[in-house]
């Protein structure tokens, strides 16, 4: 018989074998964490001043200076949690505009006619109503309703916040 012709064998070849796995051994980015910074910040933003364990910041705060070139702004405030008797006193330059303001579901507040140059706003937290911690949120609004600040705290009673308008 003649050589019948046989494929030749290979050399035997020593790959480096490798476990079966249904996941890629590739490791790519997780694309959330793009966002994850941007949603903290707004998570932040979004929740009350003081909150978590021990809800209710327990000390005076300074929130910041605003600048307007309004002749007088809006003061505006609600409680921002349940309706459990929050008790709010609001005081601007050292004088008490509202002594004892009841905070309810809808905004209250008063038009502000601004001095030149520095308005001292002092927000500050009676009590503390029957679900602690006084929960509220305000708001200030320009002539132009455009929202110059707002911010939502939880406060412990006793406690104030500050914010300077800087009238220009």
């Amino acid at each position: 018989m003649s050589s019948l012709d046989f494929p030749k064998p290979l050399p035997e070849l020593n790959l480096p074998k490798k476990e079966f796995s249904m996941f890629p051994s590739e490791e790519f980015a997780n694309p959330g964490e793009l966002y994850t910074k941007k949603l903290e910040k707004i998570e932040k933003a979004l929740l009350p001043e003081g909150h978590g364990e021990n809800s209710g910041l327990k000390e005076d705060a300074y929130w910041g200076d605003y600048r307007t070139t309004s002749k007088y702004i809006n003061i505006q405030y609600r409680d921002h949690g349940m309706i459990d008797g929050d008790l709010l006193r609001v005081i601007v330059n050292g004088d008490v505009i509202r002594s004892r303001e009841y905070l309810s579901r809808g905004f209250n507040g008063f038009k502000l006619n601004l001095e030149e140059g520095f308005n001292k706003i002092e927000f500050y937290a009676i009590n503390e109503g029957s679900a602690l911690p006084n929960t509220a949120q305000y708001r200030i609004v320009d002539d132009k309703s455009s929202v110059i600040t707002g911010k939502v705290w939880a406060l412990a009673a006793g406690v104030k916040v500050t914010i300077i308008i800087i009238k220009e």
